[in-house]
């Protein structure tokens, strides 16, 4: 099995030649917690690049709790056209916090990071007992000053579909935020009731992580995230929140979301958001099905264009463009579609006029995964030469 963990969405650059952390408005912690896994090994990755071919730029995954850079993390490039780069495997520890850090080797050089994470590759051969899924719901740099709750200016839109996991499932909302001086609080609504299901709240002035107890999804609800202040006069953030499903045995199938994007684009011509995934078959279960869905929302009078975009041959996934003419956030997904084994892949967006900006708050490939062959199709004739194909659900 493979899931990432993200931890950076919007692009962040420093020119320092220490290693430094994003800025608070961009600074995503997260947690790992090993028990989770089966058998898990970890990897640090982002999607980064340089000014100058000639300079290298780094960044490494550093340990909250134990207060270190994680040891065989860094990774490195020259390259000025962003690129994907993936450490080796990492040591993690049970329940401490992660964050990102980076830097440049030349003063006179950025250091550019558009989206980074960490990936982790659980061995399942003994035996799937244990799964845990961070699909990630939050943007950043996000802030208001409302003292009502708001909903995020790029807001994800996250589909709960019960039938596609099994096992003993829970739920959790996580979320990394702080306030100017006084309280934020960041919520979890069920968007098809306009239900609120929970509330996280910190007076703290730096980015901290929270993660609520366990909630209660509905099968097929929309959920999205709002923040709001405590006072009008304070300025809160959130910097990431996070849907966190945890899968105890007996598991035979779930559910994977790879992030590839979120961005805005302005004109009539497909942009990526380069902040490419990268797919591995052999580290999937046998049986594999693949879906593209995009959050996206229209300039009015106008068509918001998505697709995935298959980074490393260049070419788009057929069937996979999704469209909408709404000027508020809306989910679309792809039907089935056929992927190519060992490449990168990529949002792109597009407005249907060349003077309109189109908007996407989320890209993701949507992994249907069981270690379960499905069934055959079964031949039913009433006459040797008049067949029926029955498919079994």
């Amino acid at each position: 099995m493979e899931y990432q963990i993200d931890m950076l969405n919007f692009i962040y650059t420093t020119y320092s030649t220490i290693y430094v952390d994003t800025d608070n408005p961009r600074k995503e912690i997260v947690m790992i917690t090993t028990g989770n896994y089966v058998s898990p090994t970890y990897y640090f990755e982002a999607v980064m690049f340089s000014d100058a071919s000639d300079f290298q730029v780094k960044a490494q995954l550093y340990d909250i709790t134990a207060g270190a850079a994680v040891a065989g993390s860094e990774i490195t490039t020259t390259s000025t056209l962003p690129v994907r780069v993936r450490s080796g495997g990492i040591v993690l520890v049970n329940g401490h916090e992660y964050k990102i850090q980076l830097r440049s080797t030349n003063p006179g050089v950025g250091c550019y990071v558009s989206i980074a994470r960490i990936v982790v590759v659980d061995g399942i051969t003994a035996g799937w007992t244990a799964a845990e899924e961070q699909v990630e719901i939050g943007n950043a740099p996000e802030s208001t000053t409302s003292t009502s709750p708001v909903q995020l200016a790029y807001m994800p839109i996250f589909l709960w579909e019960q039938g596609k996991r099994n096992g003993v499932i829970h739920v959790y909302f996580e979320a990394t935020f702080y306030s100017n001086y006084s309280i934020v609080e960041a919520r979890l609504y069920d968007l098809t009731t306009n239900t609120l299901i929970s509330t996280l709240l910190t007076a703290n002035t730096s980015p901290t992580r929270l993660r609520s107890i366990d909630i209660t999804v509905t099968n097929n609800h929309e959920y999205g995230v709002y923040i709001r202040c405590w006072f009008s006069m304070d300025t809160c953030h959130l910097t990431g929140a996070k849907i966190i499903i945890t899968q105890a045995a007996p598991i035979t199938e779930t559910q994977v979301f790879k992030k590839t994007g979120a961005s805005s684009v302005f004109g009539d011509l497909y942009s990526q958001s380069f902040k490419d995934s990268y797919l591995d078959k052999s580290n999937l279960p046998s049986t594999q099905a693949y879906f593209y869905e995009a959050t996206l929302k229209a300039t009015a009078g106008f068509t918001a264009y998505s697709d995935l975009w298959n980074d490393t041959d260049n070419v788009t996934i057929a069937g996979s463009e999704r469209s909408t003419v709404n000027v508020g956030w809306t989910r679309l997904r792809s039907g089935s579609l056929t992927m190519t084994d060992l490449k990168d892949y990529d949002t792109r967006v597009k407005s249907s006029d060349p003077a309109q900006t189109a908007y996407a708050s989320n890209g993701w490939i949507i992994m249907e995964l069981s270690t379960v062959a499905p069934p055959p199709a079964a031949n039913v004739g009433l006459h040797p030469s008049h067949f029926v194909t029955v498919m079994s659900d």
